[in-house]
C-alpha cells in the first residue's frame, strides 16, 4: 500500500515539475516573447522545487509526511488554476516558482529513510561501491 501511495505521490508531484517544459512554446506564443524568456518559469520552478524540498522536508520531519502531502496538494492544485489565469508573463512564473515549485515540493521524511544500522542500506551502500570499483577503476587506469 505504500509503495502505491508512494507511486501516486511521485507521479502527481512531478507534473509540476516538468508540466512548464510541455508548455514552453505555448507560454512563448501566448505572451510573444521569446524561447529564452518563456524559459523563466522553468528556472523558478527548478529553484522553487530545489528550496522547497528543504521547507516540505522540515515540515514533514516536524509534523509527519501527511501536512507537506496536504500542503503541497493544495498548493499543486491553486498553482494550475493560478498560472491558467495568469494574464502575464511575470504572473505566470511566480506562480510556478512559488505555488507550484516552492510549496508543492513534496519530499520524504529522512526517518523514512534506512539508516547505517539497517541492513538494506549496509547492503545496497557495498553493492554501489562494488559497481563503482568495477566501471571507473579502468577508465581512471586508460586501459580498456
Amino acid at each position: 500500500m505504500r509503495l502505491l501511495a508512494s507511486l501516486a505521490l511521485s507521479s502527481i508531484g512531478g507534473v509540476g515539475m516538468w508540466s512548464v517544459a510541455v508548455v514552453l512554446p505555448a507560454v512563448q506564443a501566448e505572451f510573444g516573447i521569446a524561447r529564452s524568456a518563456a524559459s523563466l518559469p522553468y528556472t523558478l520552478t527548478m529553484l522553487g522545487f530545489g528550496f522547497g524540498g528543504i521547507l516540505m522536508g522540515k515540515l514533514s520531519d516536524r509534523f509527519g509526511i501527511v501536512v507537506p502531502v496536504v500542503v503541497g496538494a493544495f498548493a499543486l492544485a491553486l498553482g494550475f488554476y493560478a498560472a491558467g489565469a495568469a494574464t502575464s508573463l511575470w504572473q505566470f512564473a511566480l506562480v510556478q516558482g512559488l505555488l507550484i515549485g516552492l510549496l508543492a515540493a513534496r519530499r520524504a521524511s529522512r526517518r523514512s529513510w534506512p539508516t547505517p544500522r539497517s541492513g538494506s542500506h549496509g547492503a545496497a551502500g557495498s553493492r554501489w561501491r562494488s559497481a563503482r570499483a568495477a566501471t571507473m577503476s579502468p577508465a581512471r587506469s586508460g586501459r580498456p
